[in-house]
């Protein structure tokens, strides 16, 4: 049987995890069905399997008490989504329809990296 050159994640949580862990997105796609999820294709690395799994572990055990910090941009999201961070889950503005908001975990130097990158935008702009 030949073995599958990505695997698919439907989680925006799984894969924020993964990619603070050193797995590569090959590719991005929206699944076509009544959500329009978007689907995010991880190259088959040896561990990827047991890595997804114990992921979704964790998060099956994370309780809604966990502390997050709300990201409102997505230049910003992006940054810390390199830099290791990784997605609580996905919320909506409520003063912009249809906005999406980032949970982050409230891990140590979170809250330092985003002061930051606010001090490099209120920099560039001067």
């Amino acid at each position: 049987m030949e073995e599958k050159k990505t695997l698919p994640v439907f989680s925006l949580s799984i894969a924020s995890r993964l990619m603070a862990e050193g797995y590569v997105i090959d590719h991005t796609d929206i699944n076509q069905n009544k959500r329009h999820l978007r689907v995010f294709y991880f190259r088959n690395t040896p561990g990827l399997v047991n890595d997804i799994q114990k992921i979704r572990k964790e998060l099956f055990r994370c309780k809604s008490d966990v502390p997050t910090i709300a990201v409102y941009k997505l230049g910003l999201a992006q940054r810390l989504l390199i830099r290791g961070y990784y997605i609580h889950h996905l919320g909506k503005d409520r003063r912009n329809k249809g906005w999406p908001v980032y949970y982050f975990v409230n891990v140590p130097g979170l809250q330092e990296a985003i002061d930051e990158y606010f001090k490099e935008v209120d920099h560039a702009k001067w």
